[in-house]
């Protein structure tokens, strides 16, 4: 596993890119109306096209869907364990976002990134850190 993390300074918590077996996760924090643009570029920068909300909505998604991100609400209590239906339904998205169906070759050719976002980043904030080069 690799992950890596960005230092832009205007996102009060950086974001953390996890990637794995040639899937790209993004984990941000939840942004507000007035953060929401500096969050868009974030998740520009890694073409990220899917937006995975944990937690309740706290912004405006307009301008996401308008820029062509994909939003799945999987909400579940902050603290809890997600429930066995939406662990479904994100490995059902993991399985769309990625078509790990298809042969690893041609999955290659299309990669994307899933943007998970949380109002708690403990688990954000514990991930090990490290570059694509210079993995943990």
């Amino acid at each position: 596993m690799k992950s890596g993390g960005t230092t832009m300074g205007s996102l009060r918590y950086p974001s953390t890119l996890i990637s794995y077996r040639g899937m790209s996760f993004l984990v941000i924090d939840a942004p507000v109306d007035t953060s929401l643009p500096q969050y868009l570029a974030e998740l520009r920068r890694y073409d990220a096209r899917h937006l995975v909300r944990a937690c309740e909505p706290t912004y405006n998604s307009a301008p996401l869907v308008e820029a062509g991100i994909q939003i799945h609400d999987l909400c579940f209590a902050d603290g809890e364990p997600p429930p066995k239906r939406i662990i479904d339904e994100w490995l059902a998205l993991v399985d769309e976002v990625f078509d790990l169906a298809a042969p690893k070759k041609s999955r290659l050719s299309r990669p994307a990134t899933a943007a998970l976002q949380s109002v708690n980043l403990m688990g954000a904030a514990e991930a090990p850190t490290g570059t694509p080069e210079n993995p943990p």
